[in-house]
């Protein structure tokens, strides 16, 4: 398959309270079954 790229913007960070991209979860921890 095709490699995706995500982004983010400030935006998003603040709304989440967010410092930085490395503060969101593992996407192992969030899957979902």
């Amino acid at each position: 398959g095709a490699p995706h790229t995500f982004v983010t913007t400030e935006t998003f960070l603040t709304a989440f309270d967010l410092q930085s991209l490395r503060d969101l979860p593992d996407l192992e921890l969030i899957k979902v079954e």
